[in-house]
């Protein structure tokens, strides 16, 4: 009795301490010796973490108060938040069953995943932090939308562009012109209709490819009612700029939009050649006069709608390669189709797709209109410079106009393709002086851009630049 007498006092003192021991006993331990006190509480836990098979094996993804776990000793206690562990993001807790082709064919891959199954992913660093980029993304365009950007909108177009929706992955792609839309289609007759049909696909020109009608088109209305997750393809509106400017004005694809530039109504004159300054200037006065702008320059936003449709996905050009590698990923894509997919991009897509670019260019061009404007070899160095602009050709290379010549009186387009692929495979670049030859001739384009055309950019792709986090000060400045 003396000694119950003497120990009273302090017993509230000395609950409370054994309680914070068996904290420090748990973040030290991991569960493994503080809550063997009371077993209780370690069994309820291990419901949660039990690593066997067939158990689930998700971890702690909330703060557990001290006061609930210890309903006894706690009660005289603030709450205690323990720090939570990260959610495991590589278990899959249920197998993907097969599913047919979109065309009907033998199975090719694998069903689209569950929006609450936790997906398989390398557990690189790498790919577990370009995941959380892809999360953030998509966060700042759900945020920034949230705001109303759209109200304060210079340009008003809402002219939706075509979209793609695979039915086996159940997964959506807005196409947007010069942001790889190209290499976008090869991906969706890959994912739906298997290997073969994305390796036919390689040998059509670019300009079938765009006019063929496929199984996985779709349209912003469906996409946006059906809530289908989405992918938003993006670029910085600069470089989307300059390079619609290469391909619809520099080369001699369209000769009207020279035409409309320049405004030339007599077409016996000739309209080739314009500056990028010139080409920017119409564009934006064409906005500013109320006018719906071409797909190829038009603000990815009014485009896609991408406040509208259910944006999981934000692919940027400038990580291209590796935001496909995580989407496909994320689609638990079948590992045939993964390795074709990023071969393609891994070093072979200038292999697979330049044939078929040279080809229509070579096609478009070789018309009375522009022929009798354009002689042939001004063609093919013009096509040589948008590849030393794109980074492939090296800079200090010159145009071998001599072996240019020796082919001229050949219509066959693959000779010009042998000739350059020949060039690129010789003097190959690594992957940063491509960058740094792609930002140096970005920069030196906006060097001849007046301050009043790149302030009306500002404000005409306004939107761009914040949903998609992009800087709007000029290349030529950064």
């Amino acid at each position: 009795m003396g000694i119950l007498t003497v120990v009273r006092p302090y017993l509230k003192s000395l609950l409370t301490g054994g309680a914070l021991l068996l904290v420090v006993f748990y973040v030290i331990s991991g569960r493994q010796l503080a809550f063997y006190f009371t077993p209780g509480v370690a069994r309820d836990l291990h419901q949660h973490n039990d690593p066997r098979p067939g158990k689930n094996t998700l971890t702690l993804s909330t703060p557990v108060s001290l006061s609930l776990l210890l309903p006894t000793l706690g009660a005289s206690l603030p709450p205690w938040n323990f720090r939570s562990p990260q959610p495991a993001i590589f278990q899959n807790p249920r197998p993907h069953t097969p599913s047919t082709t979109a065309s009907g064919g033998s199975p090719g891959g694998f069903s689209h995943t569950n929006p609450e199954d936790i997906v398989l992913i390398s557990k690189d660093s790498s790919m577990v932090s370009q995941l959380h980029d892809m999360g953030r993304r998509s966060m700042h365009l759900n945020t920034t939308c949230f705001k109303d950007v759209l109200l304060n909108a210079t340009y008003k177009g809402t002219e939706r562009g075509r979209f793609f929706h695979s039915k086996v992955y159940n997964i959506a792609y807005c196409k947007v012109p010069k942001v790889g839309s190209t290499f976008w289609t090869l991906l969706f007759t890959t994912l739906d209709n298997g290997v073969d049909f994305g390796k036919k696909l390689l040998e059509k020109k670019r300009s079938s490819l765009h006019a063929g009608r496929y199984t996985f088109s779709s349209s912003f209305m469906y996409v946006k009612s059906a809530k289908v997750a989405t992918i938003l393809p993006t670029r910085d509106p600069y470089s989307r700029l300059f390079s619609a400017y290469i391909d619809k004005s520099y080369l001699p694809i369209r000769l009207n939009t020279n035409y409309a530039v320049l405004s030339i109504q007599n077409k016996s004159l000739c309209a080739t050649d314009v500056s990028f300054q010139e080409f920017l200037h119409w564009i934006l006065n064409e906005a500013k006069v109320g006018k719906s702008l071409d797909q190829h320059w038009a603000p990815i936003y009014s485009i896609c709608g991408s406040c509208e449709v259910n944006a999981q996905y934000i692919v940027k050009q400038e990580t291209f390669t590796n935001d496909i590698g995580v989407v496909l990923q994320k689609l638990n894509v079948s590992s045939e189709k993964y390795n074709f997919i990023m071969h393609t991009l891994d070093g072979k897509r200038i292999q697979s797709f330049l044939p078929g670019i040279v080809a229509t260019i070579l096609e478009r061009s070789s018309g009375a209109e522009i022929s009798r404007c354009m002689p042939w070899l001004e063609v093919t160095r013009r096509i040589w410079r948008s590849f030393q602009i794109q980074g492939y050709i090296r800079e200090d290379r010159g145009y071998p106009q001599d072996t240019f010549e020796s082919i001229q009186n050949s219509s066959d387009p693959s000779l010009v393709s042998d000739i350059i692929l020949a060039e690129i495979f010789k003097y190959t670049l690594s992957s940063e002086e491509r960058k740094m030859q792609r930002e140096n001739a970005l920069r030196k384009a906006y060097d001849g851009v007046s301050k009043d055309v790149v302030d009306v950019i500002k404000d005409l792709y306004s939107v761009d630049f914040s949903i998609y986090g992009y800087s709007n000060i000029p290349p030529n400045e950064r």
